[in-house]
C-alpha cells in the first residue's frame, strides 16, 4: 500500500505527492483501485494524475494562510 507523510499535509508544504522511491508502488496501488474502485470510464493514467496533482498543490502552497 501507498503511503504519505500526514505531517507535510499545510501549505506552503502541502505534498500529498508520493516520493520517487514509492512512485511505482503507488501507481500499482492505483491501477488496482481503477480496476476495482474507480467507476469512471475514462479515470486518468496515474502520470497525468500526478501531473494534475501536482499542479493543485503548487496552486495551493501559492495560497497566503
Amino acid at each position: 500500500m501507498c503511503e504519505v507523510d500526514y505531517d507535510k499535509h499545510y501549505p506552503p508544504i502541502l505534498s500529498p505527492l508520493p516520493t520517487e522511491n514509492r512512485r511505482t508502488e503507488c501507481e500499482k496501488d492505483y491501477k488496482k483501485m481503477q480496476s476495482e474502485m474507480i467507476y469512471e470510464i475514462d479515470s486518468l493514467p496515474f502520470p497525468e494524475l500526478i501531473q494534475e496533482l501536482r499542479s493543485l498543490v503548487s496552486r495551493i502552497n501559492e495560497q497566503k494562510f
